[in-house]
């Protein structure tokens, strides 16, 4: 089980309560390789599948923030 799984529960609850017009993802996104391609499944398999409140269902907006999990391949997915 994802952490994330976990966190669309709090995240949907949070939401709803504060009628959410979007929502800021702000880095270490993708665990534990990153992303190989813009077409990479991880994408699904660790946040689409995941973030699935209905709260959740509004605009993502997802920072290109580099931090110690990401690499050059990643960014250029990310991009």
């Amino acid at each position: 089980m994802f952490m994330s799984e976990k966190m669309n529960v709090q995240m949907g609850k949070v939401g709803e309560k504060l009628d959410i017009d979007f929502v800021v993802s702000t880095g270490d996104n993708f665990y534990d390789n990153g992303l190989i391609s813009e077409h990479d499944n991880a994408f699904a398999e660790s946040f689409t599948k995941i973030y699935t409140a209905e709260s959740l269902q509004k605009q993502w907006y997802s920072g290109n923030i580099l931090n110690n999990n990401d690499d050059d391949k990643e960014l250029q997915c990310r991009v």
